[in-house]
């Protein structure tokens, strides 16, 4: 695309089946528009696998000037470097005070989870978060990771968080309570 100059992006193409070629083509325009400050990305439902879910992670790592992102990437199964990769990319992302991120029904896994933890724990930032990790696998490590985030976010303001069906024991439970 040629819209380099965006500085507002909301695009849905959720539910349809784009597949890894095309999470990987998205991914590659997203790179170029580096003005962005606002992003809605809905890709749920699509198929992208881990090669999209990198892909994404990618071009998200060099968007450092959003302040607003809406990530919808739930029931793609991008699996643990998916998730991994988007983690990275939300270490870049210093500049974010809301982030809606759904990684729901992906196996992320323990590394992924762990990975988003991490990130999460670096956007001091963030006033709005919400955060649907379900059905990933992400276990206690996970839930731990997490929950360590939240304690370093101390700018939220508003956090809805899901951590559903993920094998999340004791140990997880009370590091996210």
């Amino acid at each position: 695309t040629k819209m380099t100059s965006l500085t507002t992006l909301h695009l849905g193409v959720g539910g349809n089946s784009i597949g890894a070629e095309g999470g990987k083509a998205l991914g590659a325009s997203l790179t170029k528009m580096t003005s962005l400050t606002m992003l809605h990305l809905d890709v749920g439902r699509n198929s992208i696998r881990t090669e999209g879910g990198k892909a994404l992670g990618a071009a998200l790592t060099k968007m450092t000037s959003l302040t607003t992102l809406h990530l919808g990437v739930g029931g793609n199964s991008i699996g643990a470097e998916g998730g991994k990769a988007l983690g990275a990319a939300l270490t870049k992302m210093t500049s974010l005070t809301m982030l809606h991120l759904d990684v729901g029904r992906n196996s992320i896994r323990t590394e992924g989870g762990k990975a988003l933890g991490e990130a999460l724990s670096k956007m001091t930032s963030l006033t709005t978060l919400h955060l649907n990790v379900a059905w990933n696998s992400i276990g206690d490590e996970g839930g731990k990771a997490l929950g360590a985030a939240l304690t370093k976010m101390t700018s939220l303001t508003t956090l809805h968080l899901n951590v559903a069906w993920n094998s999340i024991g004791d140990e997880g439970g009370k590091a996210l309570g």
